[in-house]
């Protein structure tokens, strides 16, 4: 643990930890068929978001990018029940929003970069053809979806 991690936001260790809790539960809960439908599903979230935000000037894309965040959270709320860790949308919802409030830069830049947790979980669920169809799709580069914010 470096110096600046002693000095790091709650709600970023909160995010941290409620992604990886999510996408381990979602492993252990879930079908290989299931969760290749969660993978993509989520990874088309992202990338519509990724291209969404794309080329915007940092207000708007900041403005978008909360907007966003609350429409998830939203969403989230409303697949609540006494199913939501055996519910494959709930499953769905929570990598989503874990990854658009990582991804935010609210809770540091740290957390931000690694927001690719949830993308890499999706892409060891997808084969390397469904990938690229889905990147493909998505109108962006690779290097922007996979690589650096």
């Amino acid at each position: 643990m470096g110096l600046f991690d002693w000095f790091e936001n709650k709600k970023a260790q909160f995010w941290r930890d409620e992604t990886a809790r999510t996408l381990f539960d979602a492993d252990q809960r879930f079908s290989a068929e299931i969760k290749k439908k969660i993978a993509n599903n989520v990874l088309s979230r992202i990338l519509f978001f990724l291209k969404e935000i794309n080329n915007l000037l940092p207000k708007e894309k900041n403005n978008l990018i909360y907007k966003r965040v609350d429409e998830i959270a939203k969403e989230r709320r409303q697949n609540i029940n006494e199913q939501q860790y055996n519910n494959p949308k709930w499953a769905e919802v929570a990598m989503t929003e874990s990854y658009f409030n990582m991804y935010s830069g609210h809770f540091g830049k740290k957390l931000a970069k690694e927001a690719v947790m949830v993308i890499y979980w999706c892409r060891s669920q997808l084969t390397d053809k469904e990938i690229n169809a889905l990147v493909k799709k998505s109108g962006l580069s690779e290097d922007k979806i996979f690589g650096e914010l």
